[in-house]
C-alpha cells in the first residue's frame, strides 16, 4: 500500500543522535486509548486549537507508521488494514500533531484528512478561492487589504497564552491566521509534551537543540511564503484581467458610439439628399405648365 513521504518528516532528520528513539509505545496495543483518554481529560484547555478528532488522526496516523515501519510485530493484521494509508514518515507524535494543525490551517478539509479546517483558514481560503475563480478582475488594492487583515499579527494577543487559547476561534480582528501560524510550533511542543508520559526523556539532547522546534518552525515559514506568493500572484492576475476588461470595454463602448454617430450623419445625409429631389420635383413640375 502506497504511502505519502510528507515534509514533516524532515524534523526528524535531525535527530541523528536518538536513531532509535520513537514514539511508538504510544499506540501500540491499548494505549493509544489511554493517549486519547488523557486528552480528553487532562488537557481540555488545547481542545479548541487541536479538537479531539484531529489529536486522534495524528495518534492514527503515528500508529500507520510504527506498524509499517517499527514495531510490525506489536500490530494485528486486522488493526494495519484498518489504519490510515496517507500518513507522514515520522515515529514521533509530535510532527504528525504538526502535519494535523497545519492542514486545518490549509483551510481545505479534504487534504486535512477530512477533518473540519480552522475557521478563519476556511474563511480566508474561500474568499481567495472565489477571486481566483471569479471570471471578472478585481483591484490589487481590494486583494491586498482583505490579504492584510487575515495576516496581521496582533502582537498583544500572544502575550497571554490561556487568554490567546480562548480567543483561538474567535473574529479574524483578535486573531488572525499570523498569529496561529506563529504559535502552532510551541502550542504542539506543549501538547506533545503534556501526552508523552511514557518516556520522558525519549527525545534527549535533540530537544535541548531545538531540532523539533526549528524544523516546525522553517516549515512554517516556507508555508506563510507560499502563501505571498499565491497571493501576489493572484494580485497580478486579476489587475491584468481587470485592465484588460476595462480596456475592452472602453473600445467596444468606442467604437459603437463612432458607429452610431456615423449612422446619424449618414441618415442626416439621405434626408437631405431625399429634401433636395423633393424640391426638386416640385419646380419641374411648375416649370412643365
Amino acid at each position: 500500500m502506497k504511502k505519502i513521504i510528507i515534509t514533516l518528516a524532515i524534523i526528524t532528520g535531525a535527530l541523528t543522535s536518538s536513531v532509535f528513539a520513537h514514539d511508538c509505545d504510544l499506540v501500540v496495543g491499548k494505549e493509544l486509548d489511554g493517549a486519547m483518554s488523557n486528552y480528553t481529560t487532562n488537557l481540555k484547555e488545547y481542545k479548541i486549537v487541536l479538537p479531539d478528532d484531529a489529536f486522534n488522526q495524528a495518534l492514527q496516523n503515528l500508529k500507520a507508521y510504527c506498524c509499517s515501519q517499527v514495531v510490525q510485530g506489536s500490530c494485528t493484521q486486522k488493526e494495519k488494514d484498518n489504519l490510515p494509508k496517507l500518513y507522514p514518515e515520522s515515529p514521533y507524535l509530535f510532527d504528525h500533531l504538526v502535519d494535523v494543525s497545519m492542514r486545518r490551517l490549509d483551510g481545505i478539509d479534504k487534504l486535512a484528512y477530512n477533518l473540519t479546517s480552522d475557521p478563519t483558514a476556511k474563511e480566508r481560503r474561500d474568499y481567495i478561492t472565489k477571486v481566483a475563480n471569479d471570471p471578472t478582475g478585481s483591484q490589487s488594492s481590494t486583494i491586498e487589504t482583505t490579504y492584510k487583515k487575515y495576516w496581521k499579527e496582533n502582537t498583544e494577543t500572544k502575550k497571554n497564552m490561556e487568554t490567546f487559547i480562548a480567543n483561538y476561534n474567535k473574529d479574524v480582528t483578535t486573531l488572525s491566521l499570523e498569529d496561529k501560524y506563529d504559535t502552532l510550533c510551541g502550542l504542539m511542543n506543549a501538547i506533545y509534551k503534556k501526552t508523552q508520559t511514557k518516556n520522558p526523556i525519549i527525545i534527549g539532547s535533540a530537544w535541548e537543540n531545538n531540532s523539533f522546534l526549528n524544523g516546525c518552525q522553517n516549515i512554517v515559514q516556507d508555508r506563510v511564503k507560499r502563501e505571498n506568493s499565491y497571493v501576489k500572484m493572484i494580485m497580478i492576475k486579476k489587475s491584468n484581467q481587470l485592465f484588460d476588461e476595462t480596456t475592452k470595454a472602453y473600445t467596444k463602448k468606442y467604437f459603437a458610439e463612432e458607429r452610431i454617430t456615423g449612422l446619424w450623419t449618414l441618415i442626416a445625409k439621405v434626408q437631405d439628399a431625399f429634401k433636395t429631389i423633393v424640391q426638386q420635383a416640385a419646380v419641374s413640375k411648375t416649370c412643365s405648365k
